[in-house]
């Protein structure tokens, strides 16, 4: 029997170097407990992974709600949102029914100024993965629980179909066998339009040529279907899949001789060129691959790299931040066009989107609204911190460079700090480098919103930031800005959209504003030859609120 050699012991050396480790991380922990104590912190309260207990953050995503799913939770439905695809506002909380209603009013008439027949906009028909593609309403393609389905294999096509079935997983034993229809009649099977993420063994279904897959949570193609030696056109359209070798399993896929055809279209993180490069090589008898390639991005898939790059005063910069799936939605919704083919890609989309808004003079309603003043002592001791800081820091802090900035600084909470890590180690000494600022700013969201002051987790000061049109996706609800400088009052405020016609400016100017940042929105224009700083409260831990009103007061036109 083996037995287990003891470590040589440490030289001399060695033993002052660990020493002098134990002794930094001492010192360390002592450093960060005495910083945490300044900031206002208990480090006692924490149970030694996060002293913060709302860090229960629920995306509302497709992906966020198949992790949930996979964890064994049972509502993953996604957020209500009080705009759905098409149709009046829905889910309306009642504070913010009188600015919602009042914003769909002055949509509608912008609308039916050019559109007298749209009413109301279009309703979008659906499904679970919010395709527009209207779903069958046969018995093959029902949604209805597979319990209540009727006989499902079609003995004369080879036909089997589960697809919108609200299935979260499969087996063979779920198919309908009758008498004179066995798994060997089996030839199309289609799980298309479930919340599938797993495949058990598929060997008993050995005459299997087209498998669809699509619209499903996959993030690796199933090992299983390497048992179909029959398949010829697989169909893996809008899962989860990336372009690593594993997710895609190459290998599995390299020994299934007949397949012909490949669909791994609208999977987001697998489309780089390489991978299709590499799948035609390795998987010769491959005659057609489809994959939405973004990388490198097609010519016109976007104008600006990223939003620092965009002019916020052109119509198009200001629609960049959505999704294709949100401009696709928006041409049936907003102007009432018939539902564009999956194959229309995003310069396409966003062409006939931007010629559907040339027919209508290219302007947007734009509706303004004040934010709440804040005391002018107050707005005077920010002012000098805040000079102070960008002195200071002119050339070397831009912690946020997709935006446009002299200077960027994020500010974390203390309580949203891993207190083991050095980041957060390097986070409450630059909070305690600067909790002049941090403070200034509690005291000043104190004395507007309370209870907003308890819950914000972070906290961005900046300098110099103009027009980048873009969308916040870590929030987890609305943020609150201010600005201050001796920028021209009227200019400089956020502008944010509040729907496909709508556009607020937000005077935040010594004031302080609520806004939904998870839309579009952007810095209004100002002479940047004057000085603007600004501070903006937000949370991206806790429990996702869902979207409302880009704005929360009602608005007057411009």
């Amino acid at each position: 029997m083996a037995t287990e050699t003891a470590p040589p012991p440490l030289s001399k050396n060695e033993q002052k170097r660990a020493k002098r480790k134990q002794e930094k991380a001492r010192k360390v922990k002592l450093e960060f407990t005495r910083l945490l104590l300044e900031s206002g912190t208990n480090p006692n309260t924490t149970d030694g992974s996060r002293i913060n207990t709302t860090t229960n953050s629920s995306g509302a995503g497709k992906a966020s709600r198949s992790r949930r799913a996979q964890r064994g939770e049972v509502a993953v439905g996604s957020s209500a949102n009080h705009r759905p695809c098409g149709g009046a506002p829905v889910n309306v909380l009642p504070n913010h029914e009188e600015v919602v209603l009042g914003l769909d009013e002055f949509e509608t008439l912008a609308r039916i100024k050019f559109r007298p027949a749209m009413l109301q906009r279009k309703l979008v028909v659906t499904d679970n993965h919010g395709t527009m593609e209207q779903i069958p309403t046969t018995s093959e393609n029902c949604a209805v629980p597979v319990e209540q389905t009727i006989l499902r294999v079609d003995s004369n096509t080879g036909v089997c179909s589960f697809s919108e079935c609200n299935l979260r997983s499969f087996s063979i034993s779920q198919i309908p066998l009758t008498v004179g229809v066995t798994l060997g009649l089996i030839t199309n099977l289609n799980l298309s339009r479930n919340e599938i993420w797993n495949l058990p063994d598929l060997s008993g279904l050995a005459n299997v040529a087209t498998l669809d897959l699509s619209r499903n949570w996959f993030r690796d193609i199933p090992e299983s279907i390497s048992t179909l030696q029959n398949l010829s056109s697989l169909l893996f359209r809008h899962n989860m899949l990336t372009s690593s070798r594993d997710s895609l399993k190459i290998d599995a896929l390299k020994t299934l001789p007949k397949l012909a055809f490949l669909d791994l279209s609208c999977n987001k993180r697998c489309g780089h060129q390489d991978c299709a490069e590499l799948l035609r090589k390795e998987i010769p008898q491959l005659e057609e691959l489809k994959m939405t390639i973004t990388c490198p991005r097609p010519e016109g898939t976007f104008v600006g790299a990223t939003p620092a790059e965009r002019d916020a005063t052109l119509l198009r910069s200001q629609l960049e931040p959505w999704s294709t799936s949100a401009l696709r939605h928006r041409l049936v919704a907003d102007f009432g066009m018939d539902a564009p083919g999956e194959d229309m890609n995003r310069s396409e989309v966003m062409s006939q989107l931007l010629k559907l808004y040339k027919e209508e003079g290219n302007a947007r309603t734009v509706v303004k609204v004040e934010g709440i003043p804040i005391d002018e002592t107050l707005v005077k001791e920010l002012l000098v911190a805040l000079r102070s800081w960008s002195d200071e820091a002119i050339g070397g802090n831009q912690e946020r460079r997709s935006i446009n900035a002299k200077n960027y600084m994020i500010l974390t909470a203390p309580a949203e700090l891993d207190i083991g890590s050095k980041n957060a180690y390097k986070a409450v000494l630059k909070l305690s480098a600067h909790k002049l600022i941090w403070d200034l700013a509690q005291k000043a969201m104190m004395s507007v919103d309370p209870d907003f002051a308890k819950n914000y987790t972070a906290l961005a000061v900046t300098h110099g930031f103009h027009g980048s049109p873009h969308i916040d996706r870590q929030n987890i609800g609305p943020f609150y800005g201010l600005s201050l400088g001796n920028f021209e009052e009227g200019t400089g405020g956020i502008c944010v959209e509040c729907s496909a016609r709508i556009v607020a400016s937000v005077n935040t100017k010594n004031r302080l504003a609520k806004v939904d940042g998870r839309n579009p929105h952007w810095v209004a224009p100002y002479d940047l030859q004057t000085e603007r700083h600004s501070l903006i409260f937000y949370q991206t831990a806790g429990e996702r609120e869902p979207v409302g009103p880009a704005i929360f007061q009602i608005p007057v036109i411009a």
